[in-house]
């Protein structure tokens, strides 16, 4: 069994993410929400305390991000000393959100979260399912009078099916096995079944593998939402995220090893670095490799058949 007995926050993750995409630069200038805060999901208008002791200004246009993951497009100010800015709410699809005095906000965000929050769904949702996958064991009877098991809805696929023999306590590769899924509702609650051999009974217990997918907390994840991951494997997700967002795909190991002959001219129009798309991707394989040390993946066998019996010619 893959022990998913560390557990990361998703709020962390993101900053943690944010912070291998900022390496090789400075973070954007950070300023706060003054006294005339956005008290509203529809208020347009909200001061700033001056960041900067030369009384720095926010300019028009200008991008600016709330430390919540609001974008805002600033499109006019006043004539004050310390002027009411205009806003337009909820800019490229984020939500709106009160904003109180104290807020941080980013300017020119060159990451934005919202961004980064969906790399680190989406490698939850794909990435870490082929390259580290979540394993659970159960000890399961099959059903009585019935030649399968019932399995979880939320099983992936079977990896493997083991058999205790209760005189020596040895554990024994079982086969003749085959996991159904998509079954209809009215054969199986769950639609997803074990086939087992004639040879099993009743009461025999089985320990069945199987692969099911990563689970946030809350749905969809916050930022104090939480997600269980294999130990050794801290780093993968906002490794994985930064290098995602570089190139918004996911390199494979024999690419990492070509970058340095991708067209830089691209590269430099798009505001690649490929020095920190190498130093990204070269990272996470490095620690998948390290986390896949620590943890026993079955081989996936869609069917195994039981193997014949006779006397040899």
């Amino acid at each position: 069994m893959m022990a998913t007995d560390v557990t990361l926050t998703y709020g962390d993750l993101v900053e943690e993410a944010l912070n291998h995409l900022y390496r090789p630069t400075a973070r954007p200038r950070q300023l706060v929400v003054g006294s005339d805060d956005l008290d509203s999901t529809s208020d347009t208008e909200f001061t700033v305390l001056n960041g900067d002791e030369d009384g720095y200004q926010l300019e028009t246009p200008t991008l600016i991000e709330f430390e919540g993951g609001e974008l805002c497009l600033v499109t006019g100010k006043s004539e004050d000393a310390n002027p009411a800015y205009t806003v337009a709410r909820a800019y490229q699809g984020t939500t709106a959100a009160l904003q109180p005095t104290g807020t941080v906000i980013v300017e020119n965000p060159s990451w934005p979260k919202h961004e980064v929050r969906r790399w680190i769904e989406r490698y939850f949702g794909r990435a870490a399912n082929r390259h580290l996958p979540n394993i659970e064991s159960q000890v399961l009877t099959r059903e009585t009078g019935l030649k399968y098991i019932i399995m979880p809805t939320d099983t992936v696929r079977v990896l493997s099916v083991r058999y205790m023999e209760p005189v020596t306590g040895r554990l024994v590769e079982m086969a003749g096995w085959q996991f159904e899924e998509d079954l209809p509702t009215s054969v199986v609650s769950t639609t997803k079944l074990l086939r087992t051999p004639s040879i099993v009974m009743d009461e025999d217990e089985m320990i069945v593998t199987y692969q099911v997918p990563y689970e946030w907390s809350d749905t969809p994840p916050e930022d104090d939402s939480t997600i269980g991951v294999p130990l050794g494997s801290e780093d993968l997700p906002a490794l994985w995220a930064s290098a995602f967002g570089l190139v918004r795909r996911e390199l494979s190991r024999a690419e990492v090893q070509l970058t340095e002959d991708w067209s830089e001219e691209l590269a430099q129009r798009q505001g690649i670095s490929m020095r920190l798309v190498r130093e990204l991707w070269g990272e996470f394989y490095r620690s998948l490799d390290e986390a896949k040390g620590l943890q026993y993946v079955p081989k996936h066998r869609p069917y195994r058949p039981m193997p014949k019996f006779g006397r040899g010619r």
